[in-house]
């Protein structure tokens, strides 16, 4: 009987302690606005390794007005893919001072191995948006973006 206890009290303890561990809180999304010469976005920061790599996978719409900004801790020549990416976007390439780098729209890969779309040189961020859109947002080759954080980040440049 007092085996069964035991193992009863142990069973309890580690269903509390795996209740407890699952109660952890999410970190809350941080955002920028990214202003364009036409516009201003509403982008999701990923800024960690997992928020990266996971992106916009799996997301069935964009709103005009959003995107997502990858923000790296250095400037290095930048690999994105589609893969489980389910609506077209235009990836901005960004220097370090906010200036675009290139634009290379891209299209959902429904095949591996996905092609990848790389920066032509080393940069510090990447603006994901609506396919087609960085025209009519006033983003081109050389434009000057600025971004005001909506949250501490700390990495964007004023």
């Amino acid at each position: 009987m007092k085996k069964i206890l035991f193992f009863a009290a142990i069973f309890l303890l580690l269903l509390l302690a795996l209740f407890l561990l699952s109660q952890t809180p999410a970190q809350p999304q941080k955002y920028a606005l990214v202003n364009t010469p036409t516009s201003q976005i509403t982008a999701k920061i990923a800024d960690t390794d997992s928020s990266r790599a996971l992106g916009l996978m799996h997301e069935h719409s964009l709103c005009s007005a959003c995107g997502m900004l990858f923000v790296f801790p250095d400037s290095q020549v930048r690999y994105f893919w589609m893969k489980n990416t389910l609506i077209p976007l235009d990836m901005v390439f960004i220097y370090e001072n906010f200036t675009v780098e290139g634009i290379r729209t891209a299209y959902p890969c429904g095949h591996d191995p996905c092609p990848l779309q790389p920066s032509a040189h080393a940069v510090k961020y990447v603006l994901e948006i609506n396919a087609n859109s960085s025209g009519a947002l006033g983003i081109r080759e050389g434009t000057r973006l600025i971004a005001t954080n909506l949250s501490s980040v700390g990495q964007i440049p004023p």
